[in-house]
């Protein structure tokens, strides 16, 4: 109102309070119903709208946590959530585990994927491929079948039979050695020059006031 067209973005985590233990509960359902009305109401007014997910009321990343993980990324992103945030915390945002992080991300891409839903065009739904191959032919010599095989999701962490692991793979194990990788190796890349200086530009006007 005071300045129109500036950046604005709106949003909050509506939830209700467990009254057996008076905590705030932030996996479950009436969170999600909630951030879907206030999505609702920036869609009214055309307001860019940031909404919560990937987070768990468990301590721990155990089964519960993966399940409330999945609703909530999925259910962000078809309420029409523009930024969620709140990532790999854990127990009613009081802690946040890097191994968590890692498997919200193997989820997100996972949602991220399905929301790209199916898309139909004559390369894609090759009418001209099925006429030639004919009921009972071999699609796998055909040049479409290789332009478009690996059209399909693929995990990071999460295993199928395909991979050889008939046994099932150690998931957190799996989780925590990239924690300890990316801890030992990664390196963050300096800010460029500019952003330092206007950095330190802000600051000194801070100083001064």
């Amino acid at each position: 109102l005071t300045r129109p067209g500036s950046p604005f973005l709106y949003g909050g985590v509506a939830t209700v309070m467990d009254m057996k233990s008076t905590v705030c509960v932030y996996a479950g359902p009436e969170i999600y119903l909630q951030c879907a009305a206030l999505a609702d109401i920036a869609n009214y007014f055309e307001l860019p709208f940031w909404g919560t997910a990937g987070m768990t009321d468990t301590v721990v990343l155990d089964e519960q946590g993966a399940a409330e993980i999945g609703m909530s990324c999925l259910l962000a992103v078809l309420t029409g959530a523009n930024l969620v945030h709140d990532v790999g915390l854990l127990d009613q945002a009081s802690l946040v585990d890097p191994a968590t992080i890692l498997f919200c991300d193997e989820v997100i891409d996972h949602v991220k994927h399905f929301m790209r839903g199916i898309h139909l065009s004559p390369e894609t739904f090759a009418m001209d491929v099925i006429d030639s191959v004919g009921a009972g032919g071999n699609y796998l010599t055909s040049r479409h079948t290789l332009a478009h095989f690996r059209n399909f999701w693929s995990p990071t962490y999460f295993t199928r039979p395909s991979m050889g692991n008939k046994e099932g793979q150690d998931l957190m194990g799996a989780l925590n050695k990239k924690v300890l990788e990316i801890e030992q190796t990664h390196e963050v890349p300096p800010l460029e020059p500019e952003k330092v200086g206007a950095l330190m530009d802000l600051e000194k006007k801070w100083l001064r006031r």
